[in-house]
């Protein structure tokens, strides 16, 4: 199941521009093909972030509707990859809005991998496998024995 559909792109963008985008035939119709590509694409995006600390998480989601948290950020991706199939509808001033949208997207994905977002609305609840557990760290061992937080140990 996708995480969005033509509506929310249209939502997101307005339906002229998502005609604009996806006419491929000049028919005024949206090319089916071509959205179910973009869609995928950004559902894979948003899904390869969410399989490394969501081990429990069956992905794709199957369950409908869709967790908001997953819907909007794959929208995000597919905002990006609708507008780079027709770059000459674009002004050349918002490339740089395409590459904050872009930059965006990918730093929300990251907040989720790292779980400084969590996603709160997914049926399972599954925690992420980064959260709690032993924290290793293989650095060298210092005492320090004095208030100053120098060492008196003397020397060897």
């Amino acid at each position: 199941m996708a995480y969005w559909d033509q509506t929310d792109l249209e939502n997101a963008l307005s339906p002229a521009t998502v005609l604009a985008i996806y006419d491929d035939t000049a028919s005024g119709v949206v090319s089916t093909d071509a959205l179910t590509a973009v869609i995928k694409r950004s559902d894979a995006e948003v899904n390869s972030y969410m399989a490394i600390n969501y081990p429990k998480l069956v992905l794709p989601l199957a369950d409908a509707p869709t967790p908001d948290t997953l819907k909007f950020a794959s929208l995000e991706f597919g905002i990006v990859y609708s507008r780079d199939r027709k770059p000459e509808y674009w002004k050349n001033a918002q490339d740089k809005e395409r590459e904050n949208r872009l930059a965006e997207a990918r730093k929300k994905m990251d907040r989720f991998a790292v779980a400084q977002q969590v996603l709160f609305d997914v049926p399972a609840q599954p925690r992420p496998s980064n959260v709690g557990g032993i924290v290793l760290d293989q650095g060298q061992r210092v005492t320090i024995d004095s208030i100053t937080g120098e060492s008196n140990m003397g020397d060897f």
